[in-house]
């Protein structure tokens, strides 16, 4: 619902669809990025020892590089991506092409991994959140990811909302126009 909302506060529309709709559409959407977040979390940590397991089975050097170092990440973006795309256009309350959603969402994902990579080199570097918080301090770090994760998606979907008020308001050139001829 909150992402609806802040979806429809970006393209400056309210919302026209049923309750049931709404709500209906958030439990999907909610249910799905849970899934998704927790699968791709799962393969960042199982990733390296999956690649390792693989490649001691197939005694394949180059199968090892390309698991551990492209193919994890890649998968990971791919899905983040279209995680995003169906979210940017399932959840404000206006009718859209899938053509006009792909700029918010790359920029979305590329900010995903950018807070992703970021907020590890951090934390391994720099935060000693056990030193000062005890326990909690894995709590506190695992409610920032999610945080910032929320901040990206609405920044992607602000996006889409200029491209898409941009297509809008734009008025088509007529041939005089685009010849230079005062009508």
């Amino acid at each position: 619902m909150t992402v609806n909302r802040g979806l429809n506060a970006a393209y400056s529309v309210t919302e026209q669809r049923r309750g049931w709709h709404v709500h209906g559409l958030a439990l999907l959407v909610t249910a799905g990025s849970f899934l998704l977040f927790l699968s791709a979390l799962v393969l960042l940590v199982v990733g390296p020892e999956l690649s390792e397991w693989v490649t001691g089975r197939s005694r394949s050097s180059l199968l090892g590089f390309l698991l551990y170092r492209g193919v994890r990440w890649t998968i990971i973006c791919l899905v983040v991506f279209l995680n995003s795309l169906l979210i940017y256009w399932l959840a404000p309350s206006v009718r859209q092409k899938w053509s006009s959603l792909w700029l918010g969402s790359l920029l979305a994902t590329a900010a995903w991994v950018a807070i992703s990579f970021g907020l590890r080199y951090y934390v391994v570097n720099f935060g000693r959140y056990n030193e000062v918080y005890g326990a909690l301090g894995g709590v506190i770090v695992l409610m920032l990811w999610p945080y910032l994760n929320g901040v990206v998606l609405l920044m992607g979907g602000k996006i889409n909302s200029v491209v898409y008020l941009a297509q809008r308001t734009a008025e088509p050139i007529g041939n005089e126009q685009a010849a230079g001829i005062e009508p």
